[in-house]
């Protein structure tokens, strides 16, 4: 799930749209509303560039293993 805020954090995408996504990719699961109130936070609060620089990471560790 964080994977997806950051890729939709760095593509520019609105709230509301990254919230679709995630009641898509989180239907059936318990919990649900928790888990959107917190990523609704970390969203808020995440910069493009941390995102990006993130996402770098990520692929660099995916690479090295």
């Amino acid at each position: 799930m964080q994977s997806l805020s950051l890729i939709c954090k760095v593509a520019g995408l609105s709230w509301p749209t990254v919230e679709f996504l995630l009641h898509d990719r989180l239907a059936g699961k318990a919990a649900t509303k928790e888990i959107i109130e917190l990523a609704k936070r970390d969203y808020s609060t995440l910069t493009k560039a941390t995102a990006q620089r993130t996402l770098r990471f990520m692929q660099i560790r995916d690479t090295v293993k």
